[in-house]
């Protein structure tokens, strides 16, 4: 119940968020994203599994939880508050354009990394195996999400 309402709410805030773009640029983004999750996916599947000292690699989780709350606070402190980063602007932004771009290298990396976990991988700080598929879903479920909304981001700015 609780992940319906969940999906629910999530579902209607991107929708939400898509109507501020034009309808090509939704498409643009959702191609994209697709894209992404393919690639990221094929090469979780592949390529990630038999790279040479896939153990340095498992250690790949405690730096993007320290990049990720460093862009959450940058995001709070100087995107949030700025009134200036008008999406529907005429203007491109740069600083948007930025976070956006950074935001989408890094939750790249997350599902990257979380899907290396799903499918078996080790880390030193956790293990997700296929018997924690809900919580694995949910993980790739919002990385997903945040991919799209920042390729939104990024394509609505830069197709001004």
């Amino acid at each position: 119940m609780i992940l319906a309402l969940f999906t629910a709410s999530t579902s209607i805030v991107v929708a939400r968020i898509s109507f501020i773009f034009r309808g090509g640029v939704v498409i643009q983004a959702v191609s994209l994203t697709a894209a992404a999750v393919l690639g990221i996916t094929i090469s979780a599947f592949t390529w990630f599994k038999d790279v040479d000292g896939v153990r340095v690699v498992s250690y790949v989780a405690p730096a993007l939880s320290a990049i990720a709350a460093i862009f959450a606070l940058a995001l709070f402190f100087f995107v949030a508050p700025n009134e200036n980063l008008d999406v529907t602007d005429d203007q491109p932004n740069t600083m948007l354009l930025f976070y956006s771009a950074l935001g989408v290298s890094l939750f790249a990396l997350a599902m990257l990394f979380d899907t290396h976990m799903i499918i078996g991988g080790e880390s030193t700080l956790f293990i997700l195996g296929p018997e924690c598929f809900i919580l694995g879903a949910v993980q790739l479920y919002l990385e997903v999400v945040s991919l799209f909304v920042l390729m939104l981001v990024i394509l609505g700015n830069a197709c001004k």
